[in-house]
């Protein structure tokens, strides 16, 4: 397989808007799968230190794909910086890297 599975980790604003960028991620075949964990509580500074709830989204997809993931999240995500990082997978199960090429390697 020529490109690594990764994970790429996103800070939605609600569930809501969380499912409609997934869907899209995921109908387009940037990612194989999201997992989206809500009640996720950050404090940050952002025009002084703010307090709030939050969703994780974890994306599945391969190195390749990152670069169009972060511009669709960032394009349909309603944070004006969202928090987009990338987590490198050090070992996948094999059935499941198999999974994750064959569904993203077959866009119509």
């Amino acid at each position: 397989m020529s490109t690594k599975v990764c994970e790429i980790q996103w800070l939605s604003a609600n569930v809501e808007e969380a499912k409609a960028v997934a869907r899209l991620l995921v109908a387009e075949r940037l990612v194989a799968c999201v997992n989206i964990l809500p009640q996720v509580v950050s404090i940050f500074d952002w025009n002084g230190i703010q307090e709030e709830e939050e969703v994780l989204v974890l994306c599945k997809t391969t190195e390749e794909n990152v670069s169009d993931v972060f511009s669709k999240i960032a394009t349909e995500a309603s944070y004006e910086v969202p928090a987009l990082s990338v987590v490198p997978c050090s070992a996948v199960s094999s059935p499941y890297e198999q999974w994750v090429h064959s569904y993203l390697n077959h866009r119509s």
